[in-house]
This record gives C-alpha cells, sequence and structure tokens, in this order.
C-alpha cells in the first residue's frame, strides 16, 4: 500500500536530509531510484523511492537491504537516461532544505550544486501523475525521471510548482500514520513490510515497459498517417481555385488559339481589372482544356472531403489508443496479479501486418488506402498467393496484358473514384498500352476471380467485373510513382 501524506511527513521526520551530500544514483526499476546520501556525522546510506504504483513510498534502505538487487542496479543504471543525467549534474550536491506540502505526497528537495541552486520534486503518487522532477532555481525543468510532453514534463519547460506555504485542499484530515511496532522506527517498519515485493514488482515494471513501447509505437504509426492525411488534405484544399479556374475557361473558349500553351483571360471574379494566365495542354482542344480542369477539380476535391474524413477517424482511432494502455496499464492494489495477466496477454497479440512487410511488388497511397502493383506475371501470381484477401479490389487494364493492381480494403469504408481512378492509372501504366491516351480497366473484388488451371503464371477469369474508362494523366501518375509516399519493394 502507497503511503499517505501523514506518513511520509513521518518518513521526512526520521531521515533528517539537510546537509546530507548526493553521492551515486541508481535505478532498480522504471520506477524506483535509490540516492546514496553523505553525511558529516554519519556513514554513508541510501535513500529508497518508488512512485507511480500501489507501492509508492520512500524510506531509508537498511545497510544489509536487497544486496542481490544492487548488482542488477548497477547493470541496468549505466544505461538509463535520468541515472546519466544525476552523475553529471547533482553528484556532490549538497541538501539545503526539505518541504512537503501539507495535505499532499508532494516533496520539495532544495539543494546546492556546482552550477547553482535548484530543486528536486518527488510527487509519491500511485497514478499517472507521479514523477521526480529536477528543476533550476527559476524552475525550469532540467530533467524528469519520466518524460511526459502531454503534461509539459520534460527538459525546458516551466515546471508549476504549487505555493508549499498553503495547505493542499485535498481530504487531508481522514489520513493518519498506521500503526508499527515501538521497537523499531516508521522507515524501518516501511521497508519490512515491502521485503517481498521486489521480485514480483520487478516482473511487472518489464511487463509494463514493453507495453509502454507497444503504446508508443501503435501511437507514432498514428501520427504518422495524420500527418500524411494532413498533408494530403493540404495538397488538395486549392480545388475551389481549380473550379474558378475551369470556369474562365469554359467562358473564354474563343479566346483559345490552336496549339496555345497559356492564355491570358480578365478574372471578372475581381473588381481590379486582374488578369489570370492559365497554362494549357496545346494538344488538347479548348473544350477538353477546360474540362481537364473540372475533372482535377473534382478529383481535389473528393480527396480533400476524403481526408478530412480519414483524419477524424485517426483523432478517433488515437485517443481511443491512448484510452485504452491508459487502462490497460493502470494497476491497482487489489489487482495486481491480475494486472501481470492482462499485460501479458496484451503483449501476445500480433500486430497486424503492414503493407511495407509485402515482398514483391510496388506499394503506393492514395486517400488513405494502398495500392499495390504487379509489375509482371511473377510478382502478379506473389501477390495474389501473398498480399490481398477476398475483399480486396483487383484492377487490369481491359483485354492487354500486363499488371494487376489491388486496393486493400479497409472494412467499412467505400473506396472513393479519386483512389479507384488513380489505380487505375497505374493499371493502364503498368499494361501494353501504357503510352495510349485513353483505357478500359476492369475491376472486382479477389474472391471474385477463378485462376485458369494449367494456365500460365498468375492468369485469372475475373466475374462480378465492372469496367471503368479511363484518360490517361501522365502527370498523376508521375507524382504516384515519384511521390514519397511508399517505397518500391524489392
Amino acid at each position: 500500500m502507497s503511503l499517505n501524506w501523514r506518513e511520509i511527513e513521518k518518513i521526512l521526520s526520521e531521515l533528517e536530509l539537510a546537509g546530507c551530500r548526493f553521492g551515486r544514483m541508481t535505478q532498480p526499476t522504471f520506477s524506483s531510484v535509490v540516492f546514496e546520501l553523505y553525511a558529516p556525522d554519519r556513514a554513508m546510506w541510501r535513500l529508497f523511492i518508488e512512485i507511480g504504483n500501489q507501492d509508492a513510498r520512500i524510506h531509508r534502505l537498511s545497510s544489509d537491504a536487497r544486496p542481490k538487487e544492487d548488482e542488477k542496479v548497477r547493470k541496468m543504471g549505466k544505461k538509463l537516461r535520468f541515472v546519466q543525467f544525476f552523475h553529471a549534474q547533482l553528484e556532490g550536491a549538497i541538501i539545503t532544505a526539505v518541504k512537503q506540502q501539507e495535505g499532499d505526497r508532494l516533496v520539495r528537495i532544495s539543494f546546492r550544486a556546482g552550477w547553482g541552486n535548484g530543486f528536486l520534486f518527488i510527487r509519491l503518487y500511485s497514478g499517472a501523475g507521479a514523477n521526480i522532477i529536477v528543476t533550476g532555481e527559476d524552475l525550469i525543468i532540467k530533467d524528469v525521471l519520466l518524460r511526459r510532453p502531454q503534461r509539459g514534463e520534460i527538459p525546458g519547460k516551466l515546471f508549476e510548482s504549487p505555493d508549499f506555504s498553503i495547505p493542499s485542499t485535498s481530504e487531508a484530515e481522514r489520513f493518519s500514520v498506521r500503526d508499527y511496532p515501538s521497537s523499531q522506527d516508521f522507515n524501518s517498519f516501511i521497508e519490512e513490510s515491502h521485503a517481498g515485493d521486489a521480485i514480483q514488482q520487478d516482473a511487472l515494471d518489464i511487463l509494463r515497459s514493453r507495453l509502454e513501447d507497444q503504446r508508443d509505437a501503435a501511437l507514432a504509426d498514428i501520427e504518422s498517417s495524420i500527418r500524411a492525411m494532413e498533408r494530403r488534405k493540404a495538397e488538395n484544399e486549392q480545388h475551389e481555385s481549380l473550379k474558378h479556374t475551369a470556369d474562365l475557361l469554359a467562358s473564354h473558349i474563343y479566346l483559345i488559339g490552336k496549339g496555345a500553351q497559356w492564355v491570358t483571360i480578365k478574372d471578372w471574379s475581381r473588381e481590379d481589372g486582374h488578369e489570370m494566365t492559365i497554362a494549357l495542354d496545346p494538344l488538347a482542344s479548348p473544350s477538353d482544356n477546360a474540362q481537364a480542369y473540372y475533372d482535377k477539380y473534382r478529383r481535389t476535391k473528393g480527396a480533400a472531403e476524403h481526408a478530412e474524413r480519414e483524419l477524424e477517424q485517426l483523432e478517433r482511432r488515437r485517443n481511443e489508443t491512448l484510452d485504452y494502455y491508459t487502462d490497460l496499464l493502470r494497476v491497482r492494489e487489489e489487482d495486481r496479479r491480475d494486472t501481470k495477466v492482462r499485460l501479458s496477454r496484451a503483449l501476445k497479440k500480433e500486430p497486424a501486418k503492414t503493407p511495407k512487410e509485402i515482398e514483391t511488388g510496388i506499394i503506393r497511397t492514395s486517400g488513405g488506402f494502398t495500392l499495390i502493383a504487379g509489375r509482371n506475371a511473377r510478382e502478379n501470381d506473389a501477390l495474389l498467393r501473398t498480399a490481398v484477401k477476398g475483399n480486396d479490389w483487383w484492377m487490369h487494364t481491359r483485354d492487354v496484358p500486363g499488371g494487376y493492381v489491388f486496393i486493400k480494403n479497409i472494412q467499412g469504408k467505400t473506396i472513393p473514384l479519386p483512389v479507384l481512378l488513380d489505380a487505375a492509372q497505374l493499371s493502364v501504366y503498368f499494361s501494353k498500352v501504357r503510352t495510349a491516351t485513353h483505357a478500359d480497366v476492369y475491376y472486382t473484388q479477389v474472391k471474385y476471380l477463378k485462376r485458369v488451371k494449367g494456365g500460365k503464371l498468375g492468369l485469372v477469369i475475373p466475374t462480378q467485373e465492372k469496367t471503368i474508362h479511363v484518360k490517361v494523366d501522365v502527370s498523376r501518375v508521375k507524382e504516384l510513382l515519384q511521390g514519397g509516399e511508399a517505397d518500391d519493394i524489392p
């Protein structure tokens, strides 16, 4: 059981920390530290601090306490960031004062180091607010045991310290010091009470650490997707200007000469007589040039709207992931054993196979959907066997040899037209008619493909197929192939 504020007050009254000098610091687990302390009138002694769980506490360690763990502490301590910081910045510092906020489990240790004065704040909480924070005299954080950016507890941030002269408003009066034998001091009693917890807590800490890594990886993936979708949204937010350009062209077709690369038109939406110069395709007719801008407007508008919906879903998914791991990592005294079981089960869950684990073909993304293109019969066959499932979509240029393009299905989502068009563009590009200006492309779900018995490698016959007619957009194909959304997979 964690210490209440009165028990912490009792512990501190027995320790006589003022005047002691910090020696070496070690870190037995991810949530505990041990300080070596020196005083002129007594031998070196050690102070143990545990935070963030139901055993949160502070007490003196007896000289023969947990010698086996000390060896483990030394091995871990050399690798941990906070230990390295303490060694460089606080070893040799002298404790000048110790203050506890009345009614709270917050302790402030004032010290004098070679670089100046500072504070060591210890939040002896059993929940998410627990931490050990080192600041300068100006309360700018120098380092923390547990870095929590969401709470502003990272180096360089201002630590919001409460006024220690004002008692906490919590229900302070209902707490008292638990009964303990009169033959020993309270420090020794607390140390003995937790003597059997070390091994069990260490195992739990390892599980928690591995699960925190799993959480961080999951959140990093979501954040990466959010950034990519924000870029996609920004890239397509100019769709209204494209429509305006198309409207200008459509209403001034008579100004467009044959083979023109540019046309300058007075912008009727502005009162200052501003003229707009518009790029044209010299090989296309005036009406086709206007239609090309309308087509691009529809694509970009659809992509922007899809990106907005995707962002909402990703934000929701991020919050759900945070809530899931926060609840999973919460440890209560009454269910410590159940917590170990829950953490172990969560770690055994196999992560979903990501597109980048596919061993052949070319991978791209469009509107949040994954596109996988096979470039030859061998890749087509390999992708059919290993990379796609029944609900994924297959595309292939009609009646022409070439590569297969697959759109990975996302449960509960309909594939938007811009994504379908991008996949069709890739299908034409990886076919024998890549130089054509127009082409028909089959598409159906993978479960409706039938392999030809004794046929060529990768050969399939589609059923329940539909056909989409596309105008080849060379610039869009280049964007897909040269863009940074994904890399070729060897």
